[in-house]
């Protein structure tokens, strides 16, 4: 469910006329009108599956692979001979109905068996008397597996009739697998690595005899078993044996499913790292063979007395009395709109209830991950078969929201109903079920329970299968929207029109859901133009939205309704505007908005005025001092809340107060001269936010008080001299101060706390520009020589909890501290201060000479820029100073000139273009004037460019960084190299195919002096091959039977890539050693000219070189429609 495919149909139609006019209307008007309807099918298929149970089982399978297995230590703790199990493990693949013959010919398939071939002597060697064992261990998790919800171990296993015993168990069990207490490892020096020479296996010690343990097997072997490189030899485990389960005394032949219970007290399964297996017995010796060890248990879980009340999965592979739900016609029915059922496989959930008194609570549930839609159905239903006994009725719980909330459905199936064959139980949701606990949403069904419930005077007993849990007939909606316009006019005087629009909740597009909303919309407008100079427009309009309760509950239906939208909600808007413009005189805007929206379910009405002021002015006159434009404006937002009194009343503790906030900002600017030797603009903006609240509870009830919220102020001068052609300095300055009012939040209130955080910002900033050539005159070699030196001053602080009566915005000098009158010293929370100095030189030296041609023109036609940095920054913390100075010098960009033929390169080389970079960068930072660290951070490039052959552009890079850091306090210092080489060549083959093939390498070390082995040692190795190429297609095409040509774009343009990455370092091997390759390719089609296809495709492989399971392989598919209307 929530995944089904749907269907939407949507028509629409619409009309526009034009009416001239004339002697019969005097109006030119214009009519227009749209008329559309929605048809949405939530399920083509017509059923949803919410539980088939097919997945119910959950199994933790153990590998049947040798490889995955070794010796072992034996549960008495004496070593066993290799030779008696280990060194002769073996594997086979089988036909699983060779296994088990109820499984059908369409799914079988071949499996892996274990095969335990043993010979085991009379007595222990090394402790005659005693039985000998044999063990053998497979590690799960190093850390240890939660099953904890697993109930049952089950195994495939074919006896040999010889009388072994077998004992498994699952925990934690000895390293210490030949008893002589000592850590082995064929990782001789402990990094992690396979070297050549360690494949020798580790040293198994038996009496006096030595055998290797895993030689020649390409991995790391040893005793050690979580690899924390210590021996652990303590045991803790859970047994199962042939005491507990007596088929494991292997008497008998043949293949058997062999289950057996894990009993609730039987230990901790919460940290299982191990299972072992051990065969004992006297002087016997054959094959054991084990298709599979699982331990399993059910995604539904019970809560109540587990021995009332127990669950299986069921299945027709391993249950011999399982009756098979596949005839069953309403089951085929379900099937019927996806092809029918694809698998042989039919499994159910089983409720066995044993002694089932009247009033006793146990049922079995699950959960699942996200919240199910069920408002897309009408019917829910399920199967039920009386398998054995009866006399409970049936009860099914739908929960809704969060682990642990009790909202639930809830409906039952009378015990007489329930019948030994499989019958289908339906119920209309959510009319035939009762609302049994809290309230439930039908959108938000996340539990879903099913318990035996007895409805009599006696204790009874029974089994039920419970099989394919499903929503169906879908809740096909249906929409319409209609929209109408009319205009119209009297030339000179008046513009005028309305507007009608309605939309119901279930009209939704191809691209838009519904909104769950009616909505419906009348509008009217008027521009008057009977004064040329000063045009008024306004206009009017109402809405009505009408939100049905049932559907505010989230859903896919329904992503973004809240509670609070429910009802009613009524909207009136009125925009005015007037625009003066007359000439010489100032130009004015004038407008006015106000929005009132009132909910007659919430009780909530929102307020929203907005007032808005523009003047500008040109002088007509340039006269000194005498601004040449001035603009001036102002704006003024009131937001209103305001509640009915029921809500206060149900309300008494807060939360419902009337609320008004105001928003005040004006701002002026001017543009002035002195002469042509000055140009400046003085500016000023300023914003208020205030609050009103109407208390009628708390600290503050009966008040109504005006609040500052916060305000901010911004003072500027900008400014511009020209003192000789050469010489026209520029520079700002700038002030920016702001409070903001602390308020004490409760869970409902908030209330001023009568201080402020006052922050100030200082910036002043000038910039010279300096073109040698209009200072010296006609001097060639500096000709080309512009400089460019700039200063930037910046200074801050922040002041917290200043009592809110101070004032600071005529504090507008820097050096000027704030002095608030408080209890204690106030000193700034946080001072900082910033200045840098900038040089910028650019210049072509050279160009003066003629050095243009050949080689020659690489030096004559270069371009070189050159940056000096110079920043120095101070940050006070209460008292902690952190001081910063960067330094960025040299830095050189070189733009050689192009060469346009190589010598002695014929045409192979030509048009070569070079340019090469260096630059310097210094930082130290300083605690309290104690110098910490030096970093210094060195780079070096260049790259080229050429045509191959004259047709295919190559490129050649070169890029080297150098970094280190000193730290000045522990005396270190890391120093990290990276060199990056790379290029590519285009070139076009065939027509219209570009190809770019490229390849760049990378390689980083780092080291420290606090470490003797390197930080990185990495290197990236990158070939790849891009291609794009735009096809001709067919600029029409052919409809079959109706004999019709459509145009086409006749356009497609294609793109793919090839990349590969090769990673290798010393370090971190696990990780960073990996080979990875990536395909991928897009087509865009344009269909016609307003409708685009993107189909996308491609796959990425990774292939971890050290721990093969950190391998992965992926494929993605992507594909887009636009349509532009």
């Amino acid at each position: 469910i929530g995944s089904t495919p749907q269907s939407t149909l949507v028509l629409d139609t619409d009309f526009s006329l034009n009416i001239p006019r004339s002697k019969y209307f005097p109006l030119s008007s214009k009519l227009s009108g749209e008329l559309a309807y929605s048809q949405l099918n939530p399920n083509t298929i017509g059923s949803a599956s919410i539980d088939d149970m097919e997945g119910i089982r959950q199994s933790y399978n153990l590998s049947m692979n040798p490889d995955s297995w070794q010796i072992a230590a034996t549960p008495s703790a004496f070593p066993a001979h290799p030779d008696w199990l280990f060194y002769h493990l073996d594997e086979d693949d089988i036909s699983l109905r060779d296994v088990n013959p109820r499984v059908p010919a369409t799914e079988d398939e071949m499996r892996r068996v274990l095969h335990l071939n043993y010979r085991l002597p009379q007595d222990h060697p090394l402790d005659p008397g005693r039985k000998p064992e044999a063990s053998i261990v497979q590690v799960i998790s190093k850390t240890g597996a939660d099953l904890s919800e697993r109930d049952t171990i089950a195994l495939w296993i074919k006896g040999d009739g010889k009388g072994a015993e077998l004992r498994i168990d699952f925990g934690s069990i000895s390293e210490d697998a030949d008893g002589t207490g000592k850590l082995k490892t064929e990782d001789l020096n402990y990094n992690g690595m396979l070297d050549f020479g360690e494949d020798e296996g580790w040293d198994y010690i038996f009496g006096n005899q030595v055998f290797p343990i895993g030689e020649r097997n390409s991995r790391i072997d040893s005793n050690d078993l979580n690899r924390d490189g210590y021996l652990d030899t303590s045991e803790s485990v859970q047994i199962f044996d042939s005491l507990s389960e007596p088929l494991l005394y292997l008497n008998w032949e043949g293949w058997k499913l062999v289950y057996i219970p894990i009993a609730t007290t039987q230990g901790d399964w919460t940290a299982v790292k191990e299972v072992r297996l051990t065969l004992s017995g006297r002087k016997i010796s054959g094959r054991i063979e084990i298709m599979s060890i699982d331990a399993i248990g059910n995604r539904w879980e019970i809560v109540g007395d587990a021995n009332i009340l127990k669950i299986n999965a069921v299945n027709n592979f391993d249950s011999d009395s399982y009756v098979e739900i596949t005839g069953e016609k309403d089951f085929e029915k379900l099937y019927e709109g996806v092809g029918g059922l694809r698998s042989d496989r039919d499994q159910s959930l089983e409720l066995v209830y044993s002694g089932l008194l009247p009033g006793t609570t146990a049922y079995a549930f699950t959960r699942y991950p996200t919240g199910m839609d069920f408002t897309t159905h009408k019917t829910f239903s399920f199967f039920l078969y009386g398998a054995e006994g009866g006399g409970a009725d049936i009860g099914v719980w739908l929960g809704a929201g969060t682990e642990g909330s009790e909202n639930y459905y809830f409906v039952k199936v009378p015990a007489s109903d329930i019948l030994p064959t499989w019958r289908r139980y339906s119920f209309k949701f959510p009319e035939d079920f009762e609302v049994v606990s809290g309230s439930p949403s039908p959108a938000n069904i996340m539990e879903i329970r099913v318990a035996p419930v007895n409805s009599g005077s006696s204790a009874v007993s029974g089994k039920i299968w419970v099989n394919e849990i499903h929503m169906s007939n879908p809740d096909s909606r249906e929409g319409t929207a209609l929209r109408g316009d009319f205009s119209t006019s009297i030339p000179g005087i008046i513009d005028f029109g309305g507007s009608f629009e309605k939309q119901d909740r279930d009209f939704q597009t191809i691209v838009m859901p519904a909104k769950n909303q009616d909505t419906e919309t009348i509008s009217a407008n008027a521009r008057l133009t009977l004064i040329p100079f000063l045009p008024v427009t306004g206009s009017f309009a109402r809405t009505s939205v009408i939100t049905p309760p049932d559907r505010i509950v989230p859903s896919q239906r329904n992503p973004y309704l809240r509670e609070e939208d429910a009802g009613e909600v009524i909207t009136d808007t009125i925009d005015l505007g007037a625009n003066f413009s007359m000439r010489f005189l100032p130009s004015l805007n004038a407008a006015y908005s106000r929005s009132v929206s009132e909910s007659n379910l919430t009780g909530k009405t929102d307020i929203t005025e907005n007032y808005r002021g523009d003047l500008s002015y040109s002088f007509p006159l340039n006269l000194p001092l005498i601004p040449k434009n001035i603009r001036a404006s102002l704006r003024k937002t009131d937001t209103i809340v305001e509640w009915e009194e029921y809500c206060k009343l149900d309300n008494p503790e807060g939360g419902y107060e009337n609320r008004h906030e105001e928003t005040l900002a004006y701002s002026g600017s001017a543009d002035l001269a002195l002469f042509n030797l000055l140009n400046f603009r003085p500016s000023f903006s300023r914003n208020e936010k205030y609050r009103t609240w109407d208390y009628y509870s708390g600290p503050l009830k009966g008040t109504e008080d005006r609040e500052p919220w916060s305000i901010s102020q911004d003072l500027a001068l900008s400014a511009q001299m020209t003192l000789v052609d050469w010489l026209r300095p520029s520079g700002q300055a700038s002030v920016k101060m702001m409070e903001n009012y602390n308020f004490i939040s409760t869970s409902t209130l908030s209330i001023p706390a009568d201080t402020k955080n006052i922050s100030r910002n200082f910036s002043a900033s000038l910039n010279v520009g300096l073109p040698v050539r209009n200072i010296i005159g006609a001097f060639k070699p500096v000709d080309s020589l512009n400089i460019n030196t700039s200063y930037t001053a910046e200074k801050g602080d922040l002041w917290q909890d200043v009592p809110s009566n101070y004032t600071v915005f005529d504090k507008i000098n820097p050096n000027y501290s704030l002095e608030p009158s408080t209890d204690t010293e106030k000193t700034p929370d946080t001072l900082t201060s910033r200045s840098s100095i900038r040089h910028t030189i650019n210049w072509s030296p050279f160009t003066y000479l003629g050095m243009n041609e050949g080689l020659l023109n690489l030096i004559g036609g270069v371009a070189v820029r050159a940056n000096y940095d110079l920043t120095e920054s101070r940050r006070d913390v209460k008292g902690t100073v952190l001081d910063t100075i960067t330094k960025l010098w040299p830095e050189f960009e070189f733009n050689h000139g192009a060469v346009d033929k190589l010598p002695y390169t014929g045409d192979y080389l030509r048009n070569l273009r070079l340019r090469t970079n260096i630059s310097f960068r210094e930082e130290s930072n300083y605690s309290n004037e104690e110098h910490i660290d030096l970093g210094i951070q060195k780079r070096y490039g260049a790259n080229c460019r050429f045509l191959v052959l004259k047709h295919y552009d190559s490129m050649l890079e070169f890029t080297k960084n150098i970094n280190t850091k000193d730290n000045i306090r522990d005396d270190s210092s890391t120093l990290e190299e990276i060199l990056t080489l790379g290029g590519q060549i285009r070139m076009t083959i065939w027509d219209n195919w570009n190809f770019i093939f490229r390849y760049s390498q990378k390689t980083t070390e780092k080291t420290s002096t606090l470490s003797e082995t390197p930080l990185t040692d990495l290197r990236q190795y990158k070939p790849g091959i891009s291609f794009d190429s735009i096809l001709d297609l067919p600029s029409t095409i052919n409809l079959p039977f109706i004999k019709r040509e459509i145009a086409m774009a006749s356009r497609m343009k294609v793109t793919g890539a090839f990349d590969a990455e090769f990673s290798r370092s010393e370090l971190d091997v696990d990780k960073t050693n990996y080979d990875r390759y990536s395909l991928s390719g897009k087509s865009e089609l344009d269909l016609v000219s307003n409708i685009r296809m993107t189909l996308g495709l491609g796959g990425q492989y990774m292939r971890n070189k050290i721990i093969r399971e950190n391998s992965y392989i992926s494929f993605f598919i992507s594909t887009d429609l636009l349509i532009i209307f």
